[in-house]
């Protein structure tokens, strides 16, 4: 009797630690990230050096679901090419809408000059805006 006692505690604990690995593992893959076309570019387009401009971006997302997750930045010399990120909650039920999303994005520049920034738009597009530094 012992030994099928201690069989059975013992499959029990297999069995459950099983599902809890399974479970932590469908929890990791409920995000997904895509790259989210940029619709708008607004705020002012003069800063002085070392101060913090910040710029309103709105961009549709896929889902009811989507939200925006980072910026991706690119630069060359006094050019930044800048992507969105959306993320995207694939364990939930969401609403097939297509929102458009508004997130904060900061630009600061040391040096004074022209420096031009370059929000992609689709896969060949971009919003341009031109920021000076005085």
């Amino acid at each position: 009797m012992k030994l099928f006692c201690t069989l059975l505690l013992a499959a029990l604990l297999f069995i459950s630690g099983c599902d809890a690995s399974s479970k932590a593992t469908d929890e990791e893959s409920c995000t997904e990230t895509n790259i989210a076309y940029v619709s708008e570019v607004t705020g002012d387009s003069r800063v002085a050096a070392g101060d913090e401009l910040e710029l309103s971006v709105s961009f549709p997302v896929n889902n009811g679901c989507g939200q925006f997750n980072a910026f991706t930045e690119t630069e060359d010399g006094n050019v930044i090419t800048i992507e969105v990120e959306a993320i995207y909650d694939t364990c939930s039920m969401c609403t097939m809408d297509i929102p458009t999303r508004t997130a904060p994005y900061t630009f600061q520049a040391e040096t004074e000059g022209s420096y031009t920034l370059k929000f992609k738009s689709s896969e060949t597009e971009f919003i341009t805006k031109t920021i000076t530094v005085n």
